[in-house]
């Protein structure tokens, strides 16, 4: 354990990174596929085409937003679930609590964030109660996750991506054959909601002092109980390598959004 108190909670946002790590790389990628979607598209067929994806996945980041409001004991002072303006707002949430109170300061950072495990819940009751064998599709997810815990390298984590996403992929491949209409439809909705699930600019910069806060909570908890710290780090560990799996469909779906639309734009350019 590090010596002193600015060592200690540097490697306890360390390890929390490292953890984290593959997670916080699928977020980033889709945060970059969503921005290169919507700039593709606005430049080929205007602004206002982002709309039909927005009018779908940002009702689902706004709602994610609110319903973490509650545990936190935020006031929720009003709610757009979809209202587009001139500045590129299409909507929000607007909220109030008690800085003096340490639980809702910390709030801050997980209804900064909700919109990721919003989407993805959302994602997954879709898959589960609209996909043809949807529940095949989460079984798989669910599997998939374990052979990670087993990685060590870099060589042989890109090989267990590689397999995970090319089994996903081929489950996916099979429902879209047997059922091409419901597959078309709910591949629109997923990368509707994908595309819209990442936090915007303003959502982290309300989640940095919760961030904080979040670490000094952490770091206590690993000074008191080294068992308790190793625990949560597994618990965490777990739980984001399932989001990772969730997020390549995600990612595999906007990625190809994305090509979509730049060889329409290039076709459309001669």
């Amino acid at each position: 354990m590090p010596s002193n108190v600015t060592d200690f909670f540097l490697d306890t946002l360390s390890t929390l990174l490292s953890t984290s790590g593959l997670f916080l790389a699928f977020v980033i990628t889709l945060y970059l596929l969503q921005r290169i979607v919507c700039e593709l598209a606005a430049k080929q067929f205007g602004g206002s085409s982002i709309y039909l994806s927005a009018i779908i996945g940002t009702p689902v980041h706004e709602i994610s937003h609110a319903l973490v409001c509650l545990p936190f004991f935020h006031k929720i002072n009003e709610v757009a679930l979809f209202k587009p303006d001139g500045a590129g707002t299409l909507g929000y949430v607007t909220h109030s609590y008690n800085p003096a109170n340490i639980w809702q300061q910390v709030g801050n950072f997980f209804i900064g964030i909700a919109p990721l495990f919003g989407g993805t819940a959302a994602i997954y009751f879709l898959t589960y109660s609209f996909l043809p064998y949807g529940e095949n599709v989460i079984d798989v997810i669910d599997s998939l996750s374990a052979p990670f815990s087993h990685t060590s390298g870099f060589t042989t984590f890109v090989t267990a991506l590689y397999d995970a996403v090319l089994k996903l992929g081929s489950v996916l491949w099979v429902i879209a054959q047997d059922s091409p209409g419901k597959f078309s439809i709910w591949m629109y909705l997923t990368a509707a909601i994908a595309l819209h699930m990442s936090p915007s600019p303003a959502d982290l910069r309300g989640s940095i002092k919760g961030a904080l806060l979040l670490l000094l909570v952490l770091g206590c908890v690993r000074f008191i109980s080294d068992q308790a710290w190793e625990s949560l780090l597994d618990h965490l560990a777990s739980g984001l390598l399932s989001l990772s799996i969730t997020y390549s469909i995600c990612i595999l779906l906007a990625g190809s959004l994305a090509l979509f639309v730049f060889a329409f734009s290039l076709v459309c350019k001669k």
